[in-house]
């Protein structure tokens, strides 16, 4: 048991006691009754704490702390846990609610492993060896359940920029824009202004106007889609690499790539994987 709370915690100590529970932004945002968004944002401290969830967060601290699994857990082990499930480390890190960056300290031994983590890596997806021995006895995926908890992220992941509207930073923006998959010169032509002007807002060097995020998510509403998003649609189908390839006029290994994170899924190619898949999900019914 953690020791209870007097005041509302900021975002940071959220984050920790989230971390401590082994909890998911979504079982924390449930527990506190709201959005995945609002989580988002007491964490990252643009929204502070209200005082009517301080009951909430004393009932979770007054039970135990789930012991540390895998406490005595390497950086090597964690490394190979991850790759062994084929998951690149900003796949973890989005899952487990936590930067790029701090992946990366863990299996390097700069910080230690919290608790939670391994146990959401293996959550996450099965060793490869794994997927093919038991690809036959597994049971089938439906298509359209993938698909709605796509469009439910996508959903949630345009309320969150809305939400931030006019207060976004030059580095949001920047990330904004990498979240849809467009260089500097495809979202300067959508805007309507130089290259220059967009960089210098991403940089700072200009104050970013009143109302682009609005300008952004009008004329490009969805992220697009992740590689393991990519990797589970096409399982659910049960269809090689090659055949996407094929259908979509590009060779097995760059879906590979894709699906790897090795190579940037493109706003427009990720329309057209998300409408073969659609156009799929009608066909067979699924």
């Amino acid at each position: 048991m953690k020791k209870l709370l007097d005041a509302p915690p900021n975002g940071e100590e959220l984050k920790e006691i989230r971390l401590a529970y082994n909890m998911t932004r979504k079982e924390m945002s449930e527990l506190l009754g709201v959005g995945g968004s609002t989580l988002y944002f007491y964490e990252i401290g643009r929204h502070r704490v209200p005082y009517k969830h301080v009951k909430r967060l004393n009932r979770l601290l007054s039970t135990p702390v789930p012991p540390a699994a895998h406490a005595s857990l390497s950086g090597d082990e964690l490394r190979f846990l991850r790759t062994s499930r084929g998951l690149s480390q900003q796949q973890v890190a989005e899952a487990f609610g936590v930067t790029h960056s701090s992946i990366s300290d863990y299996e390097r031994g700069k910080a230690p492993i919290p608790a939670g983590l391994p146990e959401c890596i293996t959550g996450m997806a099965v060793p490869k060896d794994e997927l093919i021995s038991s690809e036959e006895s597994a049971p089938p995926c439906p298509l359209n359940d993938l698909l709605q908890q796509i469009y439910e992220s996508r959903a949630e992941e345009r309320e969150r920029w809305l939400e931030l509207g006019d207060s976004v930073t030059p580095a949001e923006l920047r990330q904004l824009r990498q979240s849809r998959g467009l260089s500097l010169d495809e979202l300067a032509d959508g805007l309507g202004i130089p290259k220059s002007t967009l960089r210098s807002y991403e940089v700072g060097r200009i104050r970013i106007p009143k109302g682009i995020i609005e300008k952004i998510i009008e004329s490009y509403p969805d992220r697009t889609i992740t590689p393991a998003e990519l990797s589970s649609l096409r399982k659910a189908l049960k269809l090689p690499q090659i055949y996407i390839g094929k259908i979509l006029n590009f060779d097995s290994n760059v879906v590979q790539h894709y699906e790897s994170g090795t190579r940037k899924i493109s706003y427009g190619l990720s329309r057209k994987l998300l409408e073969f898949f659609q156009e799929r999900a009608k066909t067979f019914g699924q």
